[in-house]
C-alpha cells in the first residue's frame, strides 16, 4: 500500500529510502525538492533518474491540497486560502503578512466537533473528519509555494494551529505534523514559531506543551463555568477548574508564559466583575491576555464590546500585573478572522 509521503517523519523517510535501495544522499535531494524548491511531483525532480521517479511514485501517494481559490482581505493584505483535500471536502487557511513576520493560520480537521456558539466552524459546519498530518503540513506548501510564486514574501517563518478544528482532539496528526515542522531536515521551524491552540479539552495538554516546548493560546473566552458551558459546550466535560490544574503542569521558561484568548462580547462577558473573576482564576498560572473583539456572525445575538471598554478592560488587567495585547484579527472582511471559518464556497 503507497504511503503519504508528506505523512511520515524524516527517519520514516529515510529508513524507506534505504530499503529502497537509494544512496543516502538522495534523501537530501529529495527534502530538498519538497521543501525548498516546493517540487510536488517525483516527474519533476530531474536530479533523479527516470528509474528512480518511477519507484517513488510507485511507493509513495503525494498529494498537496488543492487551492480552490484565493481572497484577499483589502483592509489588512491577509490571504485566505480555500483547499480541496484528497476526498474533496474543503478545508481553509489564512496567511498573515506582516514587516516582521509571516504567519500562517492552518486547520487540523473538516469542521469542528465542539459546537462553541460563537464559532461559524463548529456551528454551520459541524465536524466531517480529522486531517492527517500531511494535509496538514500540505497547507503549509502549498501556500508558502503561492507566496513566493506571487512574490508576496521570501518565506513563512511562523505557523498558529487556529483554523478549523481542535488540535488536541486530532492529536496523534498534530504531534506528527509539529514534529515535521521542527524538525531541521524538513521545515526547521523555530519552537517559538510555532503556537498550538485548545478550547481545553481534558488531559494531555500539559505533556503536549512540556514535550514539543511550542507556544499554547487557550480558548478561554469566559471568567467563570456558567457562562463558559452556555457558550461552550466542552466546558461541561472539562470545567475552568480542571482546565487550570492542567494549565498548572506546564514546565515554562523564565520568559515563556501562556495566551489566553478572550472574546470580548458586548455586556456579556467583558464587565469589571467578569476581569476581576478572570484574574482570581488565572492567579497561579503564568499568562498573557489576548483580547480579540468578537466578529460578528449571524450565530449569536451579540455584538463585540466597545473600544472604550476594551480598553478599560485591559488596564485592569495590566494594573495586576498581566501582559494584555488587543488582537485586530485579520481577514475579517473576507470571512477568515477567529471564529468566521465556514467554507463560504462549498455552499
Amino acid at each position: 500500500m503507497k504511503k503519504n509521503i508528506l505523512d511520515l517523519t524524516f527517519n520514516e523517510l529515510k529508513e524507506l529510502m534505504l530499503e529502497f535501495g537509494f544512496e543516502k544522499f538522495r534523501m537530501t535531494q529529495l527534502c530538498d525538492w519538497i521543501f525548498k524548491k516546493h517540487v510536488f511531483d517525483f516527474s519533476k525532480m530531474t536530479s533523479f533518474s527516470k528509474n528512480m521517479q518511477v519507484i517513488l511514485s510507485d511507493k509513495f501517494n503525494f498529494f498537496v491540497p488543492q487551492i480552490e481559490e484565493v481572497v484577499k482581505s483589502e483592509k489588512d493584505g491577509s490571504y485566505k486560502f480555500l483547499f480541496k483535500a484528497f476526498d474533496g471536502r474543503l478545508i481553509e487557511s489564512i496567511l498573515m503578512i506582516a514587516p516582521s513576520r509571516t504567519t500562517l493560520c492552518v486547520s487540523c480537521m473538516v469542521g469542528c466537533p465542539l459546537k462553541c456558539s460563537f464559532c461559524a466552524t463548529g456551528s454551520e459546519i459541524g465536524f466531517v473528519r480529522k486531517l492527517d498530518a500531511g494535509e496538514i503540513v500540505g497547507q503549509f506548501l502549498a501556500v508558502e509555494k503561492y507566496a513566493l510564486e506571487h512574490k508576496l514574501i521570501e518565506r513563512i517563518s511562523n505557523i498558529v494551529f487556529m483554523g478549523m478544528g481542535e488540535p488536541f482532539l486530532n492529536l496523534d496528526a498534530v504531534k506528527r505534523a509539529v514534529g515535521n515542522f521542527l524538525d531541521e531536515n524538513l521545515f526547521g521551524l523555530s519552537r517559538s514559531k510555532i503556537t498550538v491552540s485548545t478550547a481545553g479539552v481534558g488531559p494531555g495538554i500539559a505533556a503536549f506543551i512540556n514535550k514539543f516546548e511550542v507556544n499554547l493560546a487557550v480558548s478561554l473566552h469566559f471568567p467563570n463555568d456558567k457562562l463558559r458551558s452556555e457558550y461552550m459546550p466542552v466546558n461541561k466535560a472539562f470545567p475552568l477548574t480542571k482546565l487550570v490544574d492542567e494549565l498548572q503542569k506546564i514546565e515554562l521558561g523564565k520568559r515563556d508564559c501562556i495566551t489566553i484568548e478572550y472574546i470580548m462580547l458586548a455586556g456579556i462577558n467583558d464587565t469589571m466583575e467578569h476581569a476581576k473573576q478572570l484574574v482570581k482564576l488565572l492567579s497561579t498560572v503564568k499568562v498573557k491576555f489576548n483580547l480579540i473583539p468578537y466578529n460578528p456572525t449571524t450565530l449569536i445575538d451579540a455584538q463585540p464590546s466597545s473600544a472604550k471598554v476594551i480598553n478599560d478592560f485591559a488596564l485592569f488587567l495590566k494594573s495586576k500585573s498581566f501582559t494584555v495585547t488587543v488582537r485586530r484579527s485579520h481577514g475579517v472582511d473576507i470571512e477568515g478572522g477567529c471564529g468566521q471559518f465556514a467554507l463560504k464556497k462549498s455552499k
